[in-house]
């Protein structure tokens, strides 16, 4: 039987009995790091290009498609990101 004994951030440790396993969640800190890197790229840029990325991939953001850009939500910034360098 296995018990958890603590959940930070990324990482599980489980013990079985004198045995201790810490596990690294890597799907979630690739994750992470997508958005960091997503959202970096979106404040580097200036009011104009972000326009010009909303507008180029409108038909991926969820809402209205006249949508300003300083209103989209880290999620949609990743996903015209995403979209910007082929990355699934």
């Amino acid at each position: 039987m296995e018990d958890i004994i603590q959940n930070i951030g990324n990482q599980t440790e489980y013990k079985f009995g004198k045995l201790t396993i810490i596990k690294l969640d890597y799907m979630e800190n690739q994750k992470n790091n997508i958005r960091e890197k997503a959202m970096e790229w979106w404040n580097n840029m200036g009011l104009e290009q972000k326009f010009y990325k909303t507008i180029k991939h409108n038909d991926l953001i969820i809402g209205d498609t006249t949508r300003h850009p300083n209103t989209l939500t880290g999620k949609e910034i990743e996903i015209i990101y995403k979209a910007e360098y082929n990355i699934s």
